[in-house]
């Protein structure tokens, strides 16, 4: 369908014509699907999972897993004696990216529980020696906005 058809379909949608001159408003109504497309409650959009609700829960526990399977390397890398200094490099290159990837888009969205479980998460990280310094998923989000504003 054309752009043309498409401001049709959407425009014959929201009004009505009641004579030549006057358009009668009705509540917009989405349609089930258009052009054969399925409608979904959550879309993969460059990394970042989108649900309907506006909400990040499969996003946060994907990046989890995702962080969880990476510190299983930092885990090897221990254990062939790899020192602190190496492991919080190689933990800073693997594993904060992925907590960072697009922060600013989907950071202000998380609820409490959220936020409480990327903290832990990297609080777990400093309990077992892969990261030099704790901090909570607050500092990681101010630390962003302090970059970006320079």
């Amino acid at each position: 369908m054309t752009g043309s058809g498409i401001d049709q379909l959407l425009t014959s949608a929201c009004c009505t014509r009641q004579s030549e001159r006057a358009f009668k408003f009705e509540a917009f109504r989405a349609p089930s699907a258009l052009c054969g497309s399925e409608q979904v409650s959550s879309a993969k959009l460059l990394g970042d999972i989108f649900q309907n609700n506006l909400s990040f829960d499969q996003h946060v526990a994907a990046v989890l897993k995702c962080c969880s399977q990476r510190a299983y390397i930092l885990k090897l890398f221990r254990d062939q004696g790899t020192s602190q200094t190496h492991l919080d490099t190689v933990f800073h290159a693997l594993v904060m990216p992925k907590i960072r990837y697009a922060l600013c888009a989907w950071g202000g969205f998380l609820t409490q529980i959220q936020k409480g479980l990327i903290s832990a998460f990297v609080r777990r990280m400093y309990k077992y020696h892969f990261a030099r310094e704790c901090f909570d998923i607050d500092f990681i989000m101010g630390d962003m906005d302090r970059t970006f504003l320079k």
